[in-house]
């Protein structure tokens, strides 16, 4: 997967109205970093210890492997899969 391709995946799990779900907080609050450091091609874990929980930490990480070419990507295909698959 493409970086491209990464951006425009997390970006769409944003706008899913799920995601605006009290308990997906920390998962939006990591995805929105995570897009943040896919932008700016960040290599370090500087700035995910201000996120509010261990889930955003946790999601933002993948985006520095990302980075790093320690992950392929597939996580946030799996997380915006169980986000939009929530129960309303």
């Amino acid at each position: 997967m493409t970086k491209p391709d990464l951006q425009r995946k997390i970006s769409n799990i944003l706008k899913h109205g799920n995601i605006n779900k009290p308990e997906n907080s920390g998962a939006k609050q990591g995805l929105e970093k995570a897009l943040e450091i896919l932008k700016s091609n960040q290599k370090d874990l500087s700035g995910i210890n201000e996120l509010d929980t261990t889930q955003a930490r946790a999601i933002a990480k993948f985006a520095v492997d990302f980075n790093n070419l320690q992950s392929d990507g597939k996580f946030f295909i799996q997380l915006g899969k169980m986000i939009k698959r929530a129960k309303d």
